[in-house]
């Protein structure tokens, strides 16, 4: 916090003006997510666009942060020691461990840059910078614009191969930038549930608009994607916001019903009809296969796993006739296989200390900040429930950073607090300023408060940042300025004239 420059009171407002430019390449960091699929070599290091936009944030928020003229001390300046910081540390020790554990330390270290630090490091700084929904909201935006371009590409492709009669649904069906259908799917869902409790629940017209016209690109390319891991995201999203709504009764059976009709559309109900036939395509008894077989693996690691980036290797006498794949397909044995049990608790705790954040946040938090902890809520659902046949750990690039944008609105609590404090101290200085002038005759203090405040707006030295709530309590806006201009007066009057 700054100081007021002429009564040396708290101020707000250059703590809402810190980090925009880093708020602005988080943005642009959000809208590039795709781009993971550009790569190159930096001498022997492989990297990404992706890469290169997060490294361009991180180095603009170091320089941010260590800019001269912030009295708070460099950790106060950073969003650390929230609800959430012990268990993603335990996560990322539980990372730092598999790379250890891994046959393969090489390309161990490397997932756990992509994969644990890189996201950590992204979530500390949108925990720091997005102090208020409408940062919070630009931040989603390019994530959404970065979801709207993929969701255009991909459906288009699926569309060209169903207009030259080429749709096969019995195979992975044509993607655009990602490798599987799922991948399609793991991207856009959670923005779904983002956008969907942001249209309901949102604050102002443009934020409606925005959510409302990202599903109108975004829901229909999940429902291309033929993603049945998407179709139960989807569902899941669906039943929690109409769970969270008034009308509850009414909607929770109207979702069912749509769920119900949207499966018997032609091409989505073909998708689905494999799953429950003994037919090419059926990865429903795949997955079961290979569940057995990564617990048979499972019992020779107990406790410490395989490491990451060593599935395949590790598997090598239990793959049988199987297809080999890189992880079992599966949150739970995904991160007990590559974490061990350490990954597993820390991962667990996280969700659940995250959902119960966010559930505290969705019935007590002030309106504004109420649809994001929604928001969060259902993207928690969504990933869960795809994670019950999908691995999510090799997509963590993708889907690790919006996870912590969409936490990092819980991890703002501290900082909120903080502002609340600061601006309570300041009330209290001008109800002090206030007491003494009451003891004046109404008239005197009326006339004198009025024009004292003419007087400090015309000389600049009144701090136009946003009210404290207590002198909103005693009259609004007109007051709240009259009283600090009223303090501005007195701590005038009560200094020598050279340092006025």
């Amino acid at each position: 916090m700054t100081q007021s420059r002429a009564g040396g009171l708290p101020a707000t407002a250059s703590v809402r003006q810190r980090y925009r430019y880093t708020l602005l390449a988080a943005t642009v960091a959000g809208g590039l997510a795709p781009a993971y699929v550009i790569r190159w070599h930096v001498g022997p290091l492989p990297t990404t666009l992706l890469e290169l936009a997060l490294l361009l944030t991180i180095l603009i928020f170091v320089v941010e942060t260590l800019r001269p003229g912030l009295p708070p001390p460099l950790w106060a300046r950073v969003g650390v020691g929230g609800p959430l910081t012990l268990p993603a540390l335990a996560f990322i020790a539980a990372g730092a461990l598999s790379v250890l554990v891994s046959g393969d330390h090489r390309a161990a270290l490397g997932l756990y840059r992509a994969y644990f630090i890189e996201p950590a490091a992204f979530f500390l700084i949108v925990a720091t910078i997005a102090s208020t929904p409408w940062r919070a909201g630009l931040i989603l935006l390019g994530f959404g614009v970065g979801g709207a371009v993929a969701a255009v590409l991909n459906a288009a492709v699926v569309l060209d191969a169903l207009r030259h009669h080429v749709l096969d649904l019995s195979a992975t069906p044509p993607v655009a930038i990602y490798q599987t259908a799922n991948a399609v799917s793991l991207y856009l869902v959670p923005l779904v549930a983002m956008a969907s409790s942001l249209l309901l629940y949102g604050r102002g017209r443009a934020v409606r608009w925005l959510s409302a016209l990202f599903l109108m690109i975004a829901l229909p390319a999940c429902l291309l994607s033929f993603s049945r891991g998407g179709y139960l995201a989807l569902g899941a999203v669906g039943l929690g916001l109409a769970v969270s709504h008034r009308w509850a009764k009414l909607l929770v059976p109207s979702v069912v019903a749509a769920a119900i009709a949207v499966s018997q559309v032609p091409l989505i109900r073909d998708r689905i009809a494999y799953e429950l036939q003994a037919l090419p395509g059926n990865t429903l008894d795949f997955r079961i296969r290979i569940w057995g077989q990564t617990l048979r693996m499972l019992s020779h690691h107990p406790v410490l796993g395989i490491g990451l980036s060593y599935f395949q290797q590790a598997m090598g006498p239990f793959w049988q006739d199987l297809p080999k794949v890189i992880y079992p397909h599966n949150i739970v044995l995904n991160f007990w296989a590559v974490t061990g049990l350490p990954g597993l608790f820390a991962f667990g705790w996280l969700a659940v200390r995250a959902f119960l954040l966010a559930w505290h946040g969705w019935r007590k938090h002030e309106p504004d900040w109420r649809p994001y902890d929604l928001g969060f809520i259902l993207v928690l659902l969504a990933m869960l429930a795809h994670g019950l046949v999908d691995d999510l750990l090799h997509l963590q690039q993708l889907v690790g950073r919006r996870l912590a944008i969409d936490v990092a609105d819980h991890d703002l609590a501290r900082i909120r607090r903080a502002d609340e404090e600061c601006e309570v101290q300041r009330a209290a200085v001008l109800l002090q300023h206030i007491e003494v002038l009451a003891e004046r005759p109404p008239f005197d203090f009326v006339f004198e408060v009025a024009l004292l405040g003419l007087h400090a707006l015309l000389d600049g030295v009144v701090d136009r940042a946003p009210r404290p709530a207590l002198a909103h309590d005693l009259g609004g806006d007109a007051l709240a300025d009259f009283a600090l201009a009223a303090a501005v007066h007195q701590e005038r009057i009560d200094r020598p004239a050279e340092h006025v």
